[in-house]
């Protein structure tokens, strides 16, 4: 894809709303704002959550079947997820979320935005995953396979309870803050950019001309 600018060095862009010159954060003349603010991203995280707990849920019934299917629907559900947001987002800048609400990512300079600026947004909550991964793993090692395919549904939930280290509780914790700390952020900048934003160097933009399909978007105009 053709790298186009859509927000200039300066702050300035073209409305897509009424196709004037705009600086800063609102069009002077017909008053859109070019950075999507918190209920958009509300409502595309809403989109891309349901996503997501469909596949996740589908993805866990064969969980307690035995042993390694445990071990790969959790490996499966991690794959899922992490590259739900980084592949999407690396090739379009956009998630289904994104796509239906006519927002997208790009990079703080104004261009489209990079696979590192992908995975960067991602980073931080990919890391607190694996870290909880390397704990179910110390729990699972307590026992062996043919004693865990032994208990039932609710043997095992305990059993991972009693073996879990401390810390994937607090990671698991830390998840739940960093979500609701990324709607916190953006309600305190203009540009509305979330902690991965500023991790990853990217803002998210609107723009209501864009098509449903990002593979059909001309990347040669803003």
């Amino acid at each position: 894809m053709a790298s186009s600018r859509v927000i200039s060095e300066t702050g300035e862009w073209i409305c897509p709303k009424c196709g004037s010159s705009a600086g800063q954060y609102r069009c002077a003349n017909c008053g859109f704002r070019i950075y999507a603010g918190f209920f958009i991203r509300l409502l595309c995280q809403a989109i891309d959550g349901s996503a997501i707990w469909v596949v996740s849920q589908i993805l866990q019934l064969p969980m307690f079947r035995s042993y390694f299917f445990f071990i790969f629907t959790n490996a499966a559900s991690f794959f899922f997820f992490r590259l739900y947001f980084m592949v999407l987002t690396g090739l379009w800048g956009q998630t289904p979320g994104k796509m239906l609400t006519k927002i997208r990512v790009i990079r703080l300079d104004g261009y489209e935005v990079r696979w590192s600026n992908a995975i960067l947004r991602n980073i931080f909550e990919t890391f607190l995953v694996l870290i909880m991964f390397w704990g179910y793993g110390m729990a699972l090692a307590h026992t062996s396979p043919h004693d865990f395919n032994l208990l039932s549904a609710p043997e095992r939930e305990e059993f991972l309870g009693k073996f879990m280290p401390d810390f994937v509780g607090y990671c698991l914790l830390a998840r739940y803050a960093y979500a609701f700390s990324e709607f916190f952020v953006l309600l305190f900048n203009k540009k509305k950019r979330a902690i991965h934003d500023f991790i990853a160097g990217t803002v998210i933009i609107r723009d209501p001309r864009m098509p449903f399909l990002p593979w059909r978007r001309d990347s040669s105009k803003p």
